[in-house]
């Protein structure tokens, strides 16, 4: 081989190894597990987490609260652990009791209306609170309709079963079939 031969393939093997770290790095920003697009989502569901457990707060009598997904040292999988008293993490809010659930699922709702504007649409509830006991009954409905007084969501249509004392908030319309 002659020497300009040598020296032109050992600059093609550099810049070939310079693209494969090029190509190296952009395959880590871009994975969605660990990668820049797995930040950029952890960063949005952390904003929800954060509203959510607010909610749960006002409502739950005990310390429940979802943790925040912290892709540096987990991979983003889409389970949403759940710490309970500080002693107890549930490795995914999927398994823990339904009235937890329950409570879960309406801070879910009202934040996401809130996020997406979802002004002047009604909330529809399908047994809403059957699943909780009486005193965290008494305080969901409390916040749910403390939420649509105090806001612009007007309006609620829930099925129920259960007396909820529904007729002692103010401007409530009850429709009993």
């Amino acid at each position: 081989f002659p020497s300009h031969d040598i020296e032109g393939y050992k600059k093609e093997i550099e810049q070939l190894q310079e693209n494969i770290k090029v190509l190296e790095l952009a395959i880590k920003e871009l994975c969605p597990k660990t990668g820049l697009i797995a930040r950029s989502v952890s960063s949005f569901l952390n904003t929800i987490i954060t509203n959510i457990n607010s909610t749960v707060d006002h409502i739950w009598d005990y310390k429940m609260v979802l943790k925040e997904i912290d892709v540096g040292t987990d991979p983003l999988n889409y389970k949403f652990k759940v710490s309970v008293e500080d002693n107890l993490e549930v490795a995914d809010v999927s398994v823990i009791s339904s009235g937890m659930k329950e409570i879960i699922d309406i801070a879910f709702k009202q934040v996401l209306y809130r996020l997406l504007g979802f002004d002047g649409y009604p909330f529809f509830l399908d047994e809403a609170g059957a699943k909780l006991d009486s005193l965290h009954r008494s305080k969901y409905f409390h916040m749910l309709f403390n939420f649509i007084s105090n806001s612009s969501y007007g309006q609620i249509f829930m099925i129920t079963h259960i007396d909820t004392a529904i007729s002692t908030y103010k401007e409530v319309e009850v429709v009993e079939v």
